[in-house]
């Protein structure tokens, strides 16, 4: 508890002396304290740099090396939920897994990260999902393709003139979807 509150104030706290073996109780215990941390909007860039001051980031960049989908899976749902940018290019790598939930957790992570380099790549895989009727798959670029909003338009705009009737109806359908939340917000 004493060293949950010194991560979560930042202060006279030795990092060294947090940084243990991954997956020991010591390292899952931190890792909880600063994703509770990361749930208050208003803590969440000091917790997010506590996990990559610690080696956290790191280590779950490591881990989308691994041969294991689940391991994959599980550092991809973490760096999501850290909003770690400089995961983005290994996110992007994992985008091209042989494995279809591994793909679908790099989409769904380069999402909630927001960093605009991912849409390109982003929407190849609206284009493939779409052309080959992956409807889960589908569903959750397209969600992350609308947490972009008005950055992913100009890209769904020109997936209008694709010769492909499903990556326009999924471009169109994204759109569309993109118009509705700047309604709400509006």
């Amino acid at each position: 508890a004493q060293a949950a509150k010194l991560l979560a104030s930042g202060q006279g706290a030795d990092m060294e002396s947090f940084r243990k073996r991954p997956g020991s109780v010591e390292w899952t215990a931190i890792e909880e304290s600063l994703f509770k941390a990361l749930d208050s909007e208003a803590a969440h860039e000091k917790a997010a740099k506590l996990f990559d001051d610690i080696g956290y980031a790191d280590f779950y960049i490591k881990e989308l090396n691994k041969k294991s989908r689940w391991d994959k899976a599980i550092a991809l749902d973490k760096l999501a939920r850290l909003r770690c940018t400089k995961a983005v290019p290994e996110v992007i790598t994992a985008l091209s897994s042989t494995e279809r939930d591994v793909r679908n957790m790099a989409v769904y992570c380069l999402g909630v990260i927001g960093d605009g380099r991912a849409i390109p790549h982003l929407m190849e895989r609206l284009r493939k999902a779409a052309q080959l009727q992956e409807d889960s798959s589908i569903r959750i670029v397209k969600s992350s393709l609308i947490s972009f909003a008005e950055k992913a338009g100009p890209y769904l705009t020109e997936e209008i003139r694709n010769p492909s009737w499903q990556v326009r109806a999924a471009a169109v359908d994204v759109l569309g979807e993109i118009q509705c939340e700047d309604a709400k917000k509006g």
